[in-house]
């Protein structure tokens, strides 16, 4: 963008173009600000060890640090970004004893030491299956009867995860296990 003065103008003409030239700039939209890292989502996992905290991130080329007992520690990659899943996934393993942990200033909810109350659910996914493939001579390759058949998962009687979902957030258990499955 250029400031055009007209000629013959005084000082002030040129020094109020050039303010409307470095406002203009500085409204203008940068290149770092709309690709900035953005935390997807922030959760804990129990695993073999114990617990780990995990941050999801979009746009993102490194981890961000986690905040465990107000001192701030790095968190390590897990998973780096690709075409099938282009968010980056950080973790960092949370030891026994601590009784705070935030990313982004995002609390974790850290597992209990006794633990009173545990919800178990899985086989959640929203069925999306393909119609069947055919083979040469017009015959079906699979003969899975149930290829073909998408669920409506906008729909909560055909697809009722969100209502599951919410009377388990409901009854706040201690624990809870998800067995997988879920789309």
């Amino acid at each position: 963008m250029a400031a055009v003065v007209p000629a013959g103008t005084d000082g002030w003409g040129v020094k109020l173009a050039a303010s409307a030239l470095v406002l203009a700039t500085l409204s203008w939209p940068r290149a770092a600000d709309a690709q900035s890292p953005k935390l997807e989502a922030a959760y804990v996992v129990l695993g073999p060890r114990g617990p780990v905290a995990r941050a999801v991130l979009a746009q993102a080329s490194g981890c961000p640090t986690i905040t465990v007992d107000g001192a701030q520690q790095p968190m390590n990659v897990r998973a780096p970004p690709d075409a099938a899943f282009p968010v980056l996934v950080c973790e960092r393993p949370i030891p026994a004893g601590v009784t705070s942990a935030s990313v982004e200033n995002l609390p974790l909810p850290l597992p209990k030491a006794t633990l009173k109350s545990i919800a178990a659910f899985g086989d959640t996914g929203c069925r999306l299956k393909a119609a069947k493939a055919m083979a040469k001579g017009g015959n079906a390759v699979d003969e899975d009867e149930d290829r073909g058949k998408f669920q409506d998962c906008n729909n909560l009687a055909l697809w009722p995860f969100a209502q599951v979902s919410r009377s388990v957030a409901d009854a706040k258990p201690d624990l809870v296990i998800h067995l997988g499955d879920y789309l």
